[in-house]
């Protein structure tokens, strides 16, 4: 009896943690792909307007990555590239813990082994965040969701 409730309870514990992965939209485009062309492939149902390279978000350095500024969106995105996955972790702990903050009521972070996401709001605007493999990408604006699904149709198509 108890070896059954034992072994229930691990199933159900692997069943919740793969599921998340499934509720939260991380889109990252393949490793083999530069920041410039991460940024360049989103030109389209958006029309991207300004683009450069960048090493911060807001006042935390987190290493190269891009920019970018759309047509018909009212915000921007920031893209990250790192070697290898330890070293986005470390970038995106540092990064949520300066944007991210438990009391605030409009926060919400999850953060498994192998992707993280964070939405909340900072510095007056709204902010989806998440990192996936060697990636971290914010999006910030007024309504960032719009942005955000945009980006995961294009890297759907681009990784199927």
């Amino acid at each position: 009896m108890k070896k059954g409730v034992i072994i229930f309870f691990i199933v159900s514990m692997v069943f919740i943690i793969s599921s998340c992965s499934f509720l939260i939209k991380t889109p990252v485009p393949p490793g083999s792909y530069t920041l410039k062309s991460a940024v360049l492939i989103l030109d389209g149902r958006f029309i991207l307007k300004e683009f450069g390279n960048t090493n911060a978000f807001a006042d935390i350095v987190l290493g190269e990555g891009e920019y970018a500024f759309f047509q018909n969106f009212d915000g921007m995105m920031y893209v990250f590239k790192y070697d290898d996955i330890v070293q986005t972790k470390k970038y995106w702990k540092k990064f949520s813990s300066k944007v991210g903050n438990i009391l605030k009521i409009n926060y919400y972070t999850i953060n498994l082994f192998d992707r993280g996401y964070l939405r909340t709001r900072f510095q007056k605007t709204n902010l989806v965040a998440w990192w996936k493999d060697k990636w971290l990408f914010i999006v910030s604006g007024e309504n960032p969701n719009e942005l955000v699904n945009y980006i995961e149709s294009v890297y759907r198509m681009v990784n199927e």
